[in-house]
């Protein structure tokens, strides 16, 4: 047995995956009846008529690399990927098995050439046009993208529940460009029962829980899902309380002179400072029915019905007060502003009653109206 021989040999087989063959040997004046002794002493192994590995190869797709080898046994694989990446390219079962997409029957090597091949050996070759985009190389050898790959399945007639779990595969593993996948689905969609690429790769998706439908059903079902609605729907109920409110408020009434501006700017500031953002802050013990029913027990009634008023204020906070859906506005959702705001409101009332008995005493004692002059 010659040293140099089994260097050579090793030399061959390190860049192509543990495997050479005869022809490539021969090349560097390795006779067959020297590879014929390497198997002998156990240190190569016969694969197939004309290819040998190396005893310590742990290819996991050697039957590919080895069919990948035949189809031009005289060349390395350095060789042959600086002429054209395209010539034989592994595709369809092989070409996902290759990614990790999907569970596809792969019993026999699948390879796609640029030019008409025959053989004899147990492999499954395709004629499709590919461009140098349609390929990468996986562990060194050329092999089409996962958008082509799946593409060809779907031309092939694979089952497309096969094909979407392959897309369901290349897709959590990152590996996917879905856009990319609906163009070259365009190109084969004629081979289903679809009208373009984009209608085919929603229902593949949708097969395996992928499409938008699908994740908003799976979402919604699930408890996080519930518990966004509960909230969600919490907070359109107490928006919309609060608008009815507003729209109860008489702003006329508010807004007349006879007020001096205190209350109608109070109540400004409590609408301003009921901020919709804080609405799931459960800060308010009892909620916005029990703040009311403490600013309407604050406000002395008795001052808000005085003629001087015509019965506006009053009128209005009780038109507000029937107005609030009690069971809305009973939940603890508002912050801290409207129970400062309703304090405010109360000492702008006691102030607005302190002016008008001052008003009336004086009034009284000198039994003639006063003047402008005199109110100044």
């Amino acid at each position: 047995m010659s040293l140099e021989a089994l260097a050579i040999v090793g030399e061959l087989a390190a860049g192509q995956w543990g495997l050479l063959t005869t022809k490539q040997a021969v090349s560097r004046d390795v006779t067959r009846m020297q590879l014929v002794r390497l198997v002998d002493a156990g240190l190569l192994v016969r694969v197939e008529q004309g290819i040998y590995t190396m005893v310590s190869s742990t290819d996991s797709f050697q039957a590919l690399h080895a069919a990948w080898l035949s189809l031009d046994p005289g060349s390395t694989v350095e060789e042959r990927i600086s002429k054209s990446r395209e010539a034989v390219v592994a595709s369809h079962t092989s070409a996902a098995a290759l990614h990790g997409m999907g569970d596809l029957l792969n019993d026999v090597p699948e390879l796609n050439t640029a030019r008409r091949k025959q053989t004899v050996r147990a492999m499954r070759l395709h004629r499709l046009p590919l461009t140098p985009d349609d390929v990468v190389l996986i562990d060194a050898l050329p092999t089409t993208t996962p958008e082509r790959t799946i593409a060809d399945l779907v031309q092939s007639g694979h089952d497309l529940t096969h094909v979407a779990n392959a897309i369901r595969d290349g897709h959590r593993s990152g590996i996917l460009d879905l856009v990319k996948l609906r163009e070259k689905l365009d190109a084969v969609s004629h081979r289903t029962s679809y009208e373009d690429g984009k209608e085919l790769l929603e229902n593949l998706l949708d097969l395996v829980g992928l499409s938008a439908a699908a994740l908003i059903t799976s979402t919604a079902k699930s408890p996080v899902g519930q518990l966004i609605a509960t909230k969600a729907i919490q907070h359109y109920q107490v928006a919309e309380a609060i608008k009815q409110m507003m729209e109860s408020v008489s702003i006329a009434n508010l807004a007349t002179p006879t007020l001096s501006g205190g209350v109608a700017e109070t109540m400004k500031q409590m609408m301003e400072s009921v901020s919709i953002a804080n609405l799931a802050t459960p800060t308010l013990s009892g909620g916005v029915a029990e703040t009311i029913k403490q600013m309407m027990e604050s406000v002395s009634i008795a001052n808000l019905a005085t003629p001087t008023l015509s019965g506006g204020v009053a009128e209005t906070m009780k038109q507000m007060m029937e107005s609030v859906s009690i069971a809305n506005l009973a939940t603890p959702t508002l912050s801290g502003g409207v129970a400062e705001t309703m304090k405010q409101i109360n000492g702008a009332s006691r102030d607005f009653s302190v002016k008008n008995e001052a008003h009336k005493s004086l009034q009284y004692s000198s039994g003639e109206p006063i003047t402008e002059r005199e109110k100044s």
